[in-house]
């Protein structure tokens, strides 16, 4: 059991987060228990336990230690916190503009405050509960064997489907929001891996990023546009894929990583 787990541990790590979460999300829908038990046994819980069942408590300290790397550049804080967040949202409020110019809700002191505290409570929902899973454990293993561009694809698409359930209870059904989403959300992947690989493979910023984006696209984006599921929304998804384009290019299919690194997850960056 344990030899097939060390042969294949995202596959292992993807089916137990399924198992252990889909049924709920299938049931109980967009639902206070969905959110509950996506915390509590989410893909950073599911991570820890397949390293912990492969790799024994060394390992899970050694993924854990991962959160209190300091060595980071402040330009990934910066983007982390405002990077992607701008740059999908600015495109979706254009498009607000131009259908409807002075069609903005700007209620800009309520946006400014639900922009606020949404990023702090999302450092814990969903950053802190997803990442550890999605960047710090799933995105190593398959950069180390494929390269940043396939792996961005590979978590971007696993981390899509994940919420099928979720986005097809919100929407009442499977509709071409869902193809739109899972655009946008591997399009953002590549943001992810960028910076978990100019960081040196902390965890933190990819929590960060992963709150400021929520933040910045989810009730900050509905006060500003109130239209989140039509134009501004496909425009959003459709910047978080140019994002990713713009990445690759100016990176050169890189995404930050110079080198294979050690397999701890770490990339290590050759010194000028």
């Amino acid at each position: 059991m344990k030899s097939r787990l060390l042969r294949h541990p995202v596959i292992a790590f993807y089916g137990l987060l399924l198992l252990l979460t889909w049924p709920v999300m299938l049931v109980a829908g967009d639902s206070t228990l969905t959110y509950v038990v996506v915390a509590v046994l989410g893909p950073s819980t599911c991570a820890l336990i397949v390293t912990g069942v492969t790799g024994g408590r060394a390992a899970v300290l050694s993924l854990l230690k991962r959160l209190t790397i300091r060595r980071v550049p402040v330009w990934v804080w910066l983007y982390a916190v405002m990077g992607n967040g701008l740059l999908i949202t600015a495109p979706a409020v254009i498009v607000v503009l131009l259908g409807q110019p002075g069609g903005l809700d700007a209620h800009w002191e309520a946006w400014a405050v639900t922009l606020a505290v949404n990023l702090v409570l999302l450092l814990i929902v969903p950053g802190m509960v997803e990442e550890i899973g999605w960047r710090g454990f799933g995105l190593p293993l398959v950069q180390e064997r494929s390269g940043p561009i396939v792996a961005s694809v590979v978590i971007g698409v696993l981390w899509a489907v994940w919420h099928y359930p979720l986005w097809i209870a919100q929407n009442d059904g499977v509709t071409p929001a869902l193809i739109w989403a899972t655009i946008g959300v591997v399009g953002a992947s590549f943001a992810y891996t960028w910076l978990h690989n100019a960081s040196f493979g902390s965890v933190l910023p990819a929590i960060v990023l992963h709150a400021g984006e929520n933040a910045w696209r989810g009730n900050a984006l509905r006060l500003l546009t109130g239209d989140e599921h039509d134009h501004a929304f496909i425009a959003a998804q459709v910047a978080a894929a140019v994002i990713a384009l713009v990445l690759v290019i100016a990176t050169r299919g890189r995404l930050g990583m110079v080198d294979r690194g050690s397999g701890d997850g770490r990339p290590r960056r050759l010194r000028p």
